[in-house]
């Protein structure tokens, strides 16, 4: 059973696409494959076939900062989105051609992403919206059918938007951001955001969340990673 064997370092092919300490994000893909982002590149691992392979932007042996990448998730149509961590934009990865094709800022393009920072998160909703949290770059959703994308205009007080680490819609629809100061709900139906900044747990410090699920078992809970607070457990209809 694919889904729960348990993959220990022994257990992984020994190639350069797999045998990597500094691994960023995972990503499971329709097909079962799954694929790793770290700071060597874009690995797709076979757990069927026990087979890998390491893509690189940039074709080397050493560390390459164009080639170390810190989120990665698959669109709809199969294609691999995956997240620049210190370079400007992201990599959009076609497994079929094996090509990346970038995005980033482009002063002449008021098409292009119009924000030149690294991509820390990438999330698609429900309703089909792909959502890119940058870092000290805010958030911008890709509009699909027009093939450009938009800044999200949040509340200027609310600076924790500026690093956006995680992205997540939970059972009610609510689009929630994992920031560097706490815990963000963007209302874009009415163009504001709501911010919790005091959303920890025991400790003290960047209070940087950097992931969200919801509760399957309590309804309106989520639990929320932290980088200093440990694991918290955040009621969203009692905040």
């Amino acid at each position: 059973d694919v889904s729960r064997k348990v993959l220990s370092k022994g257990d992984l092919p020994d190639d350069p696409a797999t045998s990597q300490n500094f691994i960023r994000a995972l990503h499971r893909a329709k097909d079962g494959t799954l694929w790793i982002a770290s700071e060597r590149g874009l690995s797709r691992y076979d757990p069927r076939t026990s087979t890998s392979k390491l893509y690189q932007v940039v074709p080397s042996t050493v560390y390459v900062r164009e080639n170390n990448f810190g989120t990665v998730l698959e669109d709809p149509t199969g294609l691999i989105w995956a997240g620049h961590y210190w370079v400007p934009g992201f990599e959009v990865f076609d497994p079929q051609t094996e090509q990346f094709r970038r995005y980033d800022n482009s002063p002449n393009n008021p098409l292009s992403l119009s924000i030149s920072n690294g991509v820390f998160s990438l999330y698609e909703d429900r309703s089909g919206v792909f959502w890119v949290g940058t870092w000290a770059g805010g958030l911008e959703k890709w509009d699909r059918k027009k093939r450009q994308f938009n800044t999200v205009e949040i509340d200027p007080d609310h600076v924790a938007l500026s690093v956006v680490l995680s992205i997540y819609e939970d059972h009610a629809g609510r689009i929630l951001l994992g920031t560097d100061n706490g815990l963000v709900h963007l209302n874009s139906r009415q163009r504001k955001s709501s911010n919790y900044p005091y959303s920890r747990g025991k400790g003290i410090g960047k209070n940087q969340i950097t992931g969200i699920i919801d509760d399957p078992m309590e309804r309106g809970v989520q639990w929320i990673c932290s980088e200093d607070s440990g694991l918290i457990k955040f009621n969203f209809e009692k905040n």
